[in-house]
């Protein structure tokens, strides 16, 4: 889950920390996407379906054990680990050295500090500016700094057609969006 409550993307209500992953998974997914997967049915599909790939949002726990379970996965390469700071991102890394990593929550006002983290990190391919529309256009200056440090520059959780027109005007090379419909029209 991305989220800290399922009430956005399932038929459910609360925090997710309130949940067992059995709770979790009897919920639906908004608009009909049937069942909420466990990690392993959704890596498992990937491989079946030959998806060139995955991203796995770090939304707390672990970092260590979420890298060592991933890079154990028979899709590793295909994994890009999303996380919400350089700090992180450099947990992953100790624990996956051939990690694939996005950093988000990137803003006009930490774009420098990002980059430079990211940069002697190694292995951060991506960098994406806080979530949501608002977020995103509040921050869309942060785009060419980005894009200068030599990563992809992503908006993340956008789902307004004006939110993605204006993603792409920008130069902006990842997107990560609830209705992938969308990015299609």
């Amino acid at each position: 889950m991305h989220d800290t409550t399922v009430d956005r993307t399932t038929s459910g209500t609360g925090a997710v920390a309130d949940l067992t992953a059995a709770e979790v998974t009897r919920l639906v997914l908004d608009g009909g996407g049937g069942l909420v997967p466990y990690l392993s049915e959704v890596l498992a599909a990937a491989a079946e379906l030959g998806i060139t790939e995955v991203w796995v949002d770090h939304a707390g726990g672990s970092a260590t054990q979420l890298a060592d379970y991933l890079e154990a996965s028979a899709i590793a390469a295909r994994i890009v680990v999303f996380v919400d700071s350089v700090s992180t991102a450099s947990t992953v890394r100790a624990a996956w050295p051939g990690a694939r990593i996005a950093i988000g929550q990137v803003t006009a006002a930490n774009v420098d500090t990002v980059v430079a983290g990211a940069t002697s990190d190694g292995g951060v391919e991506a960098l994406l500016m806080a979530p949501g529309d608002a977020q995103f256009l509040s921050n869309i200056a942060a785009v060419p700094t980005i894009l200068a440090g030599g990563f992809e520059a992503g908006a993340s959780v956008t789902n307004l057609s004006d939110t993605l027109a204006a993603a792409a005007a920008a130069g902006v090379t990842t997107v990560l969006n609830d209705y992938a419909h969308m990015i299609n029209s």
